[in-house]
């Protein structure tokens, strides 16, 4: 937490303190200032902070993904029964893109 420094000018100053004392309240008043503004002035060099990433942020793809899951399931149903082969690879081809896509939908939520 930053500490506040205040000046009060009402203060008398001894006559035994020397202007060139570091304690002197004109010295005291002109070093805060330089730092102040050395502060001020270092701060575009400060590195900025990545943008936040929030999890589970594809949430517009969920109905996608639930949807390739009933195509994988309906697929696997549609092989089991006898049908030709030329149909039968071509099921295959499809329930095989939407595992693929399934997988990448599931591996993108959880990272």
């Amino acid at each position: 937490m930053a500490q506040q420094f205040v000046f009060d000018s009402r203060l008398p100053v001894s006559n035994s303190l020397s202007l060139s004392d570091p304690n002197h309240p004109k010295n005291v008043s002109r070093t805060l200032k330089v730092t102040e503004m050395q502060s001020n002035a270092d701060t575009k060099y400060d590195i900025i902070p990545p943008p936040r990433v929030e999890g589970f942020q594809n949430r517009h793809d969920a109905w996608l993904f639930f949807g390739a899951v009933c195509v994988v399931v309906i697929g696997l149903f549609i092989l089991i029964r006898p049908l030709p082969l030329v149909f039968k690879f071509s099921c295959i081809a499809v329930v095989i893109f939407a595992l693929n896509y399934a997988a990448g939908k599931l591996e993108n939520r959880t990272v």
